[in-house]
């Protein structure tokens, strides 16, 4: 089964040919494929293969303004070793990539993706004024790591804000990570609510931000998140990716338009 209808596929074009302004790259790190299979740690990986079909999707949707570089860690000693997979960066053709998703991004989080898309090919983070002087301000290196999942309608606003800020500032680096998938990483940081927001890892600063809204407990910054279309784009993962349900902290969500998938 397709990720992507041919309807929904169609409306991404139309929505691409107008939304995208400059180039962006786009680079998955994969290995080959085990499906349903439970490998051991570091052996084969589960939704690789349908992180390369949402990527091409993408890329094919918008050949003018998105390439795309399929990067097999297992040919590469020392990128085997660091890089987590699946993992996709989203960068402008000019600069380092400072915006990674971990994981297959479906659900909700595919919404997250392709406004990190369109935000680098406009090249600006679109922050509130107060916050974006903030950012600009460090002067040394932050990750913000953001756990999510497919199923949690908060996420994707927590998710853009930080590859907001890396799009605000050289010095930030964002890193979506789907809870499920990387389960030792979730128990390391007690990651028993998404999304879960963790600052620089090593000194594991981290807070639970529920809402966009809630940001502003979350760190000494204030942002109103923009709600756009994008928060309400959704896919379905397909049977057998991986996928657990997985509890999204707060009320339920609100009346959403999802053109991904009918939930």
């Amino acid at each position: 089964m397709a990720l992507i209808d041919e309807t929904t596929r169609t409306r991404l074009r139309e929505r691409l040919a107008v939304s995208l302004q400059g180039a962006v790259e786009l680079r998955l790190y994969r290995k080959p494929d085990s499906g349903r299979l439970i490998l051991p740690g570091g052996l084969g990986c589960a939704t690789c293969s349908a992180a390369e079909e949402l990527v091409r999707e993408l890329a094919d949707a918008a050949p003018d303004r998105i390439s795309l570089t399929v990067i097999d860690v297992t040919a590469d000693p020392e990128l085997k070793v660091k890089v987590e997979v699946p993992a996709i960066t989203v960068a402008a053709p000019d600069e380092g990539a400072r915006i990674t998703f971990q994981g297959l991004p479906s659900g909700y989080e595919f919404a997250t993706l392709l406004d990190a898309i369109e935000r680098v090919s406009a090249r600006t983070g679109d922050l509130a004024p107060e916050l974006e002087a903030k950012v600009s301000e460090l002067d040394q290196e932050v990750e913000v790591m953001v756990f999510v999942t497919p199923t949690c309608p908060y996420c994707p606003g927590a998710a853009s804000m930080a590859n907001r800020m890396a799009l605000a500032s050289s010095k930030v680096r964002s890193l979506v990570v789907e809870a499920n998938e990387f389960a030792d990483l979730s128990r390391r940081f007690q990651v028993q609510g998404v999304p879960r927001t963790v600052v620089n890892r090593a000194g594991a600063s981290w807070a639970r931000c529920q809402r966009p809204h809630s940001w502003s407990r979350c760190f000494s910054w204030r942002e109103l998140s923009r709600h756009d279309e994008a928060q309400h784009l959704r896919i379905q993962r397909r049977p057998g990716a991986g996928h657990r349900s997985s509890r999204c902290e707060g009320p339920g969500p609100p009346e959403r338009r999802r053109l991904w998938g009918s939930h």
